[in-house]
């Protein structure tokens, strides 16, 4: 049996500060956590990405892969947004993804 994968974005907003504990949580229930932030998330985050990329064991994402550049997450079985703030999903509606 493999590990379901979960893709898990979190947007710029005071609950992504505990994004390292759902990861253990998720984990903890059995799923492979791949993790993406907005860049303003990420640069919230940016003294703990590199802890956040060795409790994943992936790369956390914040900035589209180059053309050429191989996809280096697995395939998702889940896909989870927190957390998601107003913008995010105004600019999801609109077809923004930036």
């Amino acid at each position: 049996m493999t590990t379901p994968t979960l893709y898990l974005f979190s947007s710029a907003a005071p609950p992504v500060f505990d994004v390292a504990r759902v990861i253990g949580e998720a984990q903890a229930d059995g799923w492979d956590v791949c993790l993406g932030l907005t860049p303003t998330a990420a640069r919230w985050l940016a003294d703990s990405l590199d802890g956040l990329t060795a409790l994943t064991g992936h790369p956390v994402r914040w900035d589209y892969r180059l053309p050429g550049q191989p996809d280096v997450w697995p395939k998702p079985d889940a896909v989870i947004v927190a957390p998601a703030t107003f913008n995010t999903i105004n600019q999801w509606a609109l077809g923004i993804t930036d």
